[in-house]
C-alpha cells in the first residue's frame, strides 16, 4: 500500500513539473534560461528617403528593355538595348556565283509592357564595340552607336509578340561581301560586325509612355538573298549566343519632378518617398533609436512589423510593383524580406524581425534598403508614404519580451 502511495506522489510531482514548463514556454525563456516577463508592443521612429541606384546588373536576366515614360513623381526614365549577334549556322557557305541581297530585317519579341502606351519611335544602329559574354554590364553602361541609322520602327499601344523591322539593305550586302570567313567562328564574326543598338527617339510627356520588355535571346537578324546563278531564294540568320550578350541602359531625368525636390532635401522623404525599377531608384529605411533602446535593457524581439502605405499615382496605368523587398543596406545580394502589395489596403507589410535581430545582436544601427525584388527586371514605380504623412503614415511596431 505504501508503495502505491509513493508511486502516486511521484506521478503527481512529475505532472506538476511538466505543467510548469509548458507555462514558461508560453511566456518564453531567454538564452540563459531565466523566465521572461509578459510581451509588450511599442512603436518606434521610422526615417525614409529615396536614393538613386545606377549599379544594377543588366545582362544577367532573360529580358532587356526599350522605351520610356514620364511621371510627375520621378521624371522621365528611358531604356535602350545593346546586343551582339552571331551566325546561327556556322556551316553556312555563300553559294558559288554569289548572291544578291534582297532584304535585311531585325525581329524582336516584346513579352510585356508597363505604363500608358502610346506610339513610340526607335532607331537601330551599329555599335563600335561588341557585347562580351564575359563582361558584367550595369544599367549605367552603354555602347557607342554609329551616326548613321540602319533603320527605324514604331511600337504602338500594347504591341506584344514579334515586331519585325526592315533594315538598310546595304548593311546586309556588307556582311555577305566579307565572304565565308565570317561564318567560321563567332569570334571572327564579332571582329567584323560588333553589335546593334535599339534606342528610343521620342520625347516623353508627363504621365505618358511605356517600357517594353524584350526576350534577351529572341533578337534575330535575317539577311534574305537570291542565288545569282539559279535565282533560288535563301536566308542566313544571326542571334545572341546567350542572354548575357544583350544588356540595357537606363537614364533618369529628374528635372521638375518630386524626386528632384527630395534629392535636395532628404528630410522630405518622411512625407513621401519613391521606388522605381530598372536599377533606377531605391530607398533607405532607418530606425534611428532602436539600437539605443535595445542596449538599455534585456529584450527579445518577437515581431517587427513595418507598414508602408502608397499614394495614388497621377496615372493609374503606372501601377505599384507586385512586391517590394527590405534588405540590409549596401547588400542588395542579400535575400531580405519580401512583401506582396495589398491592393485593397494600398500598402506593403513586412515582418523584419530576423533582419532587426541580426543587426541589434551585432551592435549595428538598424538601417536597411527598400527596393523592387530583382530591381533590374521590373520597370514599375511607386510613391510611398513616410512616417510624417498626415493621412496614412508609414510605421514600425515592435513586439518584444523583456527579461
Amino acid at each position: 500500500m505504501r508503495k502505491i502511495f509513493l508511486f502516486i506522489c511521484v506521478v503527481t510531482i512529475l505532472s506538476l513539473q511538466f505543467s510548469c514548463k509548458k507555462e514558461n514556454n508560453d511566456i518564453g525563456l531567454n538564452p540563459n534560461g531565466s523566465t521572461l516577463q509578459s510581451a509588450s508592443i511599442d512603436s518606434f521612429q521610422l526615417n525614409t528617403y529615396s536614393k538613386l541606384s545606377q549599379n544594377s546588373v543588366s545582362n544577367s536576366g532573360t529580358t532587356v528593355f526599350i522605351g520610356g515614360y514620364g511621371t510627375d513623381e520621378l521624371g522621365t526614365i528611358t531604356a535602350s538595348t545593346f546586343t551582339s549577334v552571331s551566325p546561327t549556322d556556322l556551316s553556312f557557305r555563300i553559294p558559288e556565283g554569289g548572291v544578291t541581297v534582297t532584304s535585311v530585317s531585325l525581329s524582336i519579341r516584346v513579352v510585356e509592357s508597363y505604363g500608358d502606351p502610346f506610339s513610340q519611335d526607335f532607331k537601330v544602329s551599329k555599335t563600335t564595340s561588341s557585347v562580351s559574354k564575359e563582361t558584367t554590364y550595369f544599367t549605367s553602361d552603354s555602347l557607342i552607336s554609329e551616326t548613321s541609322d540602319l533603320g527605324t520602327f514604331t511600337i504602338t499601344n500594347n504591341d506584344t509578340g514579334i515586331v519585325s523591322i526592315n533594315l538598310n539593305k546595304t548593311f546586309g550586302e556588307e556582311i555577305i561581301s566579307t565572304g565565308d570567313v565570317i561564318f567560321t567562328t563567332s569570334e571572327i564574326f564579332d571582329d567584323i560586325f560588333k553589335g546593334l543598338s535599339i534606342i528610343p527617339t521620342v520625347t516623353y510627356t508627363p504621365n505618358k509612355g511605356s517600357v517594353y520588355a524584350l526576350d534577351a535571346e529572341d533578337i534575330i537578324l535575317t539577311i534574305n538573298y537570291t542565288e545569282n546563278t539559279s535565282s533560288v531564294s535563301g536566308s542566313v540568320t544571326f542571334a545572341p549566343t546567350s542572354n548575357s550578350r544583350s544588356f540595357y541602359h537606363t537614364t533618369l531625368g529628374q528635372n521638375g519632378s518630386e524626386l528632384a525636390t527630395q534629392m535636395s532635401n532628404l528630410s522630405t522623404g518622411n512625407t513621401n518617398f519613391f521606388i522605381q525599377g530598372l536599377g533606377s531608384v531605391k530607398s533607405s529605411v532607418e530606425i534611428p533609436t532602436l539600437l539605443t533602446w535595445f542596449n538599455s535593457g534585456n529584450f527579445l524581439i518577437n515581431k517587427a512589423i513595418v507598414t508602408i502605405p502608397t499614394s495614388t499615382s497621377a496615372n493609374v496605368s503606372f501601377s505599384a510593383p507586385t512586391s517590394l523587398t527590405i534588405h540590409k543596406a549596401s547588400d542588395s545580394s542579400s535575400e531580405g524580406v519580401q512583401a506582396v502589395y495589398d491592393v485593397d489596403n494600398k500598402q506593403y507589410v513586412f515582418d523584419i524581425e530576423t533582419l532587426i535581430s541580426e543587426k541589434l545582436l551585432a551592435g549595428e544601427e538598424t538601417t536597411f534598403e527598400l527596393s523592387i525584388l530583382n530591381t533590374f527586371a521590373h520597370p514599375e514605380q511607386v510613391k510611398l508614404n513616410g512616417s510624417s504623412h498626415t493621412v496614412s503614415p508609414a510605421s514600425i511596431v515592435i513586439h518584444y519580451t523583456e527579461y
